[in-house]
């Protein structure tokens, strides 16, 4: 088991092979195949060993509400070429 700095996120190392990353209220973030981790200080990233090819790789652990911000940051050129191509009211609230 892995917390980060602020304790706001904890990483843990199963024995079927999965890491899984939950934030401090219980709720499930993230799941990765790997049998070695390493959570950053701010819990944004994870450094994953997975026994396919036995090399280090970082990934970024996201609330849903990050989730969303890097969705529609992706879309925002998309959506202001193409404005009615999907509703713009999900990517408009979003943080």
């Amino acid at each position: 088991i892995q917390f980060s700095q602020q304790g706001d996120r904890i990483a843990t190392l199963g024995q079927d092979g999965y890491v899984r990353v939950w934030d401090n209220a219980g709720n499930h973030l993230a799941e990765y195949e790997g049998y070695q981790m390493a959570l950053s200080e701010t819990g944004d990233e994870i450094v994953i060993v997975s026994r396919e090819n036995n090399i280090p790789q970082v990934k970024r652990v996201d609330d849903l509400d990050g989730l969303l911000k890097r969705g529609c940051d992706w879309l925002r050129p998309y959506l202001e070429i193409h404005p009615h191509a999907l509703d713009n009211q999900i990517c408009d609230s979003a943080p």
